[in-house]
């Protein structure tokens, strides 16, 4: 699939739908890729060096109290073996730490480190920065809006 809506078949055979649904989906995905990138400068910027897009996602899916693999592999759409390799690389730079869950000792429990609250802490000021920008014209009902369709079931 291309990153621009298709409004034209290249073969008259296909008629190509113009969809806003389509646009809609590559717009957003579009803005999350802008966003994390800024938002990843940002904190290198303040010393947090080494941070990727995707570690930046996957931190802002925990918890801020302690997760386990497992939940966080569900709430990702990865296996837990992903989740691991992940942990391991944010131990290494201090951000995560693991240890074993004293009754289901074959889990890990996974929590934030005292420099990992301190980023996410960072992260979220700055996402308040982004809110006043982007939403300083908009009412609270447009808000909302916007946040019911993305929120929307597919599957009626």
């Amino acid at each position: 699939m291309s990153t621009k809506v298709t409004t034209s078949a290249a073969s008259p055979a296909y008629e190509m739908a113009d969809s806003r649904s389509l646009k809609l989906v590559h717009l957003v995905s579009n803005f999350e890729r802008r966003v994390q990138k800024w938002l990843v400068d940002l904190l290198h910027g303040r010393g947090f060096t080494g941070l990727t897009q995707s570690q930046l996602s996957f931190l802002g899916a925990l918890d801020c109290g302690p997760n386990s693999a497992s939940q966080i592999a569900n709430d990702l759409g990865v296996t837990r073996q992903a989740v691991h390799k992940t942990v391991k690389e944010l131990e290494v730079f201090g951000w995560l730490n693991s240890e074993a869950d004293p009754i289901r000792r074959n889990q890990r429990i996974i929590t934030f480190t005292d420099e990992g609250e301190r980023m996410m802490s960072e992260a979220r000021a700055l996402f308040e920065q982004l809110d006043e920008r982007l939403f300083a014209n908009w009412k609270s009902n447009e808000i909302e809006a916007v946040f019911s369709l993305l929120q929307s079931p597919l599957d009626d």
